[in-house]
């Protein structure tokens, strides 16, 4: 039985096209709900970032693999990058 190895720029391309699926489908969400004034507030966008993220480490525990922890990153990391760059801007 031999085992398939898969190149390291493999996983990065992997990466990329979950980005390039999510990223617009969560972009539109929340620009939905802000037209509809439902728009959660930041933190709340956190929460939920950190909760689709700790399912896809809960998903690779498990041993299988799965995309969950990219949506969670793509929910969480320009929240906080915004906020930040927002307390950096007041100083």
């Amino acid at each position: 039985m031999t085992t398939v190895r898969h190149p390291k720029w493999l996983y990065f391309v992997f990466s990329i096209s979950i980005a390039e699926r999510f990223a617009p489908l969560f972009a539109q969400l929340w620009l939905a709900l802000g037209a509809s004034k439902r728009e959660p507030s930041s933190p709340v966008k956190q929460a939920i970032g950190l909760l689709l993220l700790s399912v896809g480490y809960l998903v690779i525990a498990i041993g299988m693999q799965g995309g969950a922890g990219c949506e969670g990153e793509l929910c969480l990391s320009p929240i906080v990058l915004s906020m930040v760059n927002q307390e950096n801007c007041k100083s």
